[in-house]
């Protein structure tokens, strides 16, 4: 029955690998004419963020961009000094506004502020995050499709000495990947960091919703069934804080997860529906994949652990010896994948259905890693080492995805979308 499973699972993450491979290799869009630069407002909804807002507005007014840009920062029931540090920059640039609300949360903020910005096009800016100097000529360029009603960038992870962060700067290349690979078939689903829209449609749409702990997301299926589509601009690239805690990690994860599946809930009438398009029947059923894939993946991951080092080590009293170490060094890292296929090649171990499966989706996803790096950076130590121990950290973030599934299937209760800082 294990081994059924496991032929199951590992299927279908080589057809989900496999589609996003031959998907990226496909030409991209081709922009006709040159696209216009309309004067563009941009909003920073900021909740307690004195130690990264003054570079977050620094890299917006170093920015370049040909038209008019104003600068809006939202505070957000801040009760450190955020406030204090806008008006600073206020006093000596005209260009930078400080609007204060009680502490209501992101989507709120960003409301209220879109009704007093000055322009046509509103870009949405976390206000932890830098953007690269082309990021606002690049991420407007979408909006000159008039069946476009918004577009995202490129999202990295802020690196540190924080080895966490060199992790979760790989897990947002892939999830940033992603979403390159279903904006070159139909629209990215999700739109994070950095996105603009056409002041008039989100207006239009009734703006963000409290309703969900993912407001990029729900906008995005909202803006679906008005009938916009969106884009994603790879050059508009953002470098984002983040967590520098496990603890600060699942509080995130657990936000994004409970937020995911709700949106998925409220807009359940867009999957495998006509109105859905590929959306419908791809994109977000990939999204919803892999909540389902952490309940079987981790059970068939952790029984083949604990029963192989169960039979070699415990039953022959070798619990704590360095063969016992070494086990589990392969197990977590990428040289276990390089000691098997070494003794694939040796006739050590013979290739049955389930091992040469797992084979194929190693080499599958980690040529899908290699490419997206060698397309949207440049690889570095920091990449390697990442990529060598990545094995337990996305087992870390597959047990917080298992527990967001069954927390909202078992508990439902209203959302109040106001969110803190995640350390």
């Amino acid at each position: 029955m294990t081994d059924i499973i496991a032929v199951i699972t590992y299927s279908s993450m080589i057809l989900l690998y496999t589609s996003w491979l031959v998907i990226f290799i496909l030409p991209s869009r081709r922009a006709t004419g040159k696209p216009p630069f309309p004067k563009i407002s941009v909003i920073l909804p900021a909740h307690n963020e004195e130690k990264s807002i003054s570079n977050t507005i620094n890299s917006l007014l170093k920015a370049s961009y040909p038209s008019k840009k104003e600068i809006i920062v939202v505070d957000d029931g801040s009760t450190d000094s955020t406030a204090k540090i806008v008006k600073e920059f206020s006093k000596n640039n005209r260009d930078v506004r400080l609007i204060q609300v009680k502490h209501g949360g992101k989507s709120n903020a960003i409301n209220f502020a879109a009704k007093l910005a000055s322009n046509d096009v509103i870009v949405v800016l976390d206000a932890d995050s830098m953007v690269d100097t082309d990021s606002l000529k690049e991420i407007v360029k979408p909006l000159a499709d008039e069946k476009v009603g918004a577009s995202t960038g490129f999202v990295r992870a802020r690196h540190s000495k924080n080895p966490l962060t060199w992790f979760q700067d790989l897990e947002y290349i892939t999830s940033s990947g992603w979403r390159y690979v279903t904006n070159k078939i139909d629209m990215p689903s999700v739109l994070p960091g950095i996105v603009a829209y056409k002041k008039d449609v989100l207006i239009k749409v009734g703006g963000f919703s409290r309703d969900v702990l993912t407001e990029d997301f729900d906008i995005t299926l909202k803006l679906k069934k008005a009938g916009y589509k969106t884009r994603m601009a790879p050059s508009a690239v953002v470098y984002t804080d983040v967590p520098k805690t496990l603890s600060g990690i699942v509080k995130q994860r657990i936000r994004w997860g409970r937020g995911t599946i709700q949106t998925l809930r409220k807009h359940s009438d867009l999957l495998f529906s006509k109105k859905g398009g590929i959306m419908g029947s791809y994109t977000l059923p990939t999204q919803a994949y892999w909540y389902f894939f952490a309940w079987i993946f981790l059970p068939i991951t952790l029984y083949s652990l604990i029963s192989q080092y169960f039979k070699y080590f415990v039953l022959n009293n070798n619990i704590f010896s360095i063969a016992s170490f070494k086990y589990f060094f392969a197990w977590f890292t990428t040289y276990g994948m390089a000691e098997t296929l070494q003794r694939v090649f040796t006739g050590y171990y013979r290739v049955d259905l389930v091992l040469g499966l797992i084979i194929v989706t190693f080499f599958l996803s980690a040529l899908y890693l290699l490419l997206l790096i060698l397309k949207f950076t440049k690889p570095t130590f920091r990449h390697l080492l990442a990529f060598f121990f990545f094995f337990p950290y996305c087992m870390f973030v597959l047990f917080v995805q298992a527990f967001v599934l069954l927390r909202e299937v078992v508990i439902k209760q209203k959302v109040r979308n106001i969110w803190e800082k995640n350390k």
